[in-house]
């Protein structure tokens, strides 16, 4: 089976070239730059100018294998009497390497597109579309505009594919995480519909069938014991009156009982690292019981 293999090789060597301020285009396909002999004992410098001249390279790079590769696909897949042209809109990527762009290729049988592989190799782009890879998403989104204005982020991953100039708008990445967001949500809202109707369930929730498993309307309480601990623990050192103590409503078990609710706390977890000289287990959720435990184990009211 066939393979790409992948070289990389970056080197600083003497040279008496004139000194350059931002990287140039070899006929080799490499890039260039050269600096003073200050700049070249100088760690910030170095560093600068090979990330500086890396990342144009790899551009150039990812827009020629992948201009090479579409070509291919059309040569395999067309046949005798028909023609392979290049597509005049060139493929749109930002990508973490930065954006660049590609040319794709379509077969003509006659004067109708039989194969495009804009479309049937690559993911179909609309307009000025840009494909936005796994890479770009990640730090534009889950570590970008999720934590800071779309403004800073911008500013952030074009400062560090270093593509100031013509890289990635604030508007643009508004948009785009709007739609990836509509997307995820619609995503979620398929699945759970899905899940729902595979285990006997109407869109509005309401269960149809006759499993026991989902109809049991008896609670499962904890055991006495365990409560009895809870309340020993926290009693060492909080004062409760009999009236907390004597709670009329049962404690349900977590491992048999689900009852979902949403306060204005929204506790997600809570954890006592060290109470007394023994570690108290990890409370996790907003479940019924979870709550009540929250409430023995603190001496504050979560419901």
């Amino acid at each position: 089976m066939t393979g790409y293999k992948v070289k990389v090789s970056v080197e600083l060597v003497e040279c008496n070239e004139s000194i350059s301020d931002s990287p140039t285009k070899q006929q080799d396909g490499s890039f260039n730059m050269v600096i003073s002999e200050k700049d070249a004992v100088s760690i910030d410098k170095c560093e600068k100018t090979i990330l500086q001249t890396a990342y144009p390279t790899i551009r150039s790079a990812l827009s020629e294998h992948l201009t090479g590769v579409s070509q291919k696909k059309a040569g395999e897949m067309s046949e005798a009497g028909e023609q392979v042209i290049q597509n005049s809109c060139p493929y749109k990527v930002d990508g973490e390497a930065g954006r660049f762009a590609f040319f794709t290729h379509s077969i003509l049988k006659g004067a109708d597109v039989r194969y495009n592989t804009g479309q049937d190799v690559f993911s179909c782009l609309h307009g000025k579309e840009y494909y936005r890879t796994t890479g770009f998403k990640e730090i534009a989104l889950i570590y970008g505009d999720t934590e800071e204005s779309y403004r800073k982020t911008t500013r952030l991953i074009n400062r560090i594919r270093y593509q100031e100039k013509d890289g990635t708008p604030s508007r643009t990445l508004h948009e785009a995480t709007e739609r990836e967001g509509t997307a995820l949500l619609e995503h979620i809202t398929k699945k759970s519909e899905q899940i729902l109707s595979r285990h006997g369930f109407e869109e509005t929730g309401i269960y149809q069938e006759e499993n026991p498993e989902y109809t049991q309307s008896v609670p499962v309480f904890l055991d006495q014991e365990k409560i009895d601990d809870a309340v020993s623990l926290c009693t060492e050192v909080c004062g409760f009156s009999d009236g907390y103590i004597d709670n009329p409503i049962g404690y349900e078990d977590p491992s048999e009982t689900i009852n979902i609710a949403v306060d204005d706390v929204n506790v997600k977890d809570r954890k006592i690292t060290e109470f007394r000289g023994r570690k108290e287990p990890r409370i996790q959720g907003n479940t019924h019981i979870t709550q009540s435990l929250v409430f023995l184990t603190t001496g504050q009211n979560m419901s």
